[in-house]
């Protein structure tokens, strides 16, 4: 498996409910650690106020007031600052990825590999391997 990104989104309750509000999205490369909310970019512990920005490995662009882009060599990612992600990754990854986009080698039968490499059936089960923090209460049905 290719080891040289990661993509989390972690979400936050909303102050006095029980719903989710604010999301951030984490984008860890070899080289840098690139932090998405709200229109807030954070790049290895610095603030980003000024667009386009190219550090290192990465360029990241305002594509409008509402997406965000993130470039590296065959990986994009575009995100809303909200709830939507959209990740287009090159041929280069083709069965080197895992997670909740599948294993990108053109069999849907195994898109639900778990992160310890088995294979699940349901997508609860499946989502909930991928949880990044033990504090991250486990998908449930509704």
């Amino acid at each position: 498996l290719d080891s040289s990104f990661n993509v989390r989104i972690q979400h936050e309750e909303c102050s006095g409910t029980n719903h989710m509000c604010k999301k951030t999205l984490t984008l860890t490369t070899e080289f840098s650690t690139i932090h998405l909310s709200l229109g807030t970019v954070i790049i290895d512990g610095t603030q980003i106020t000024k667009m386009p920005y190219r550090h290192r490995d990465v360029l990241i662009t305002d594509l409008s007031t509402m997406f965000t882009m993130v470039q590296m060599a065959s990986f994009k990612l575009f995100y809303d600052n909200y709830n939507r992600i959209y990740i287009k990754i090159g041929p280069g990854y083709e069965n080197k990825v895992r997670g909740l986009c599948g294993t990108f080698d053109y069999n849907p039968n195994n898109d639900f590999t778990t992160s310890d490499d088995s294979l699940e059936m349901k997508v609860l089960p499946f989502a909930n391997t991928y949880r990044f923090d033990a504090d991250c209460p486990k998908l449930r049905n509704q």
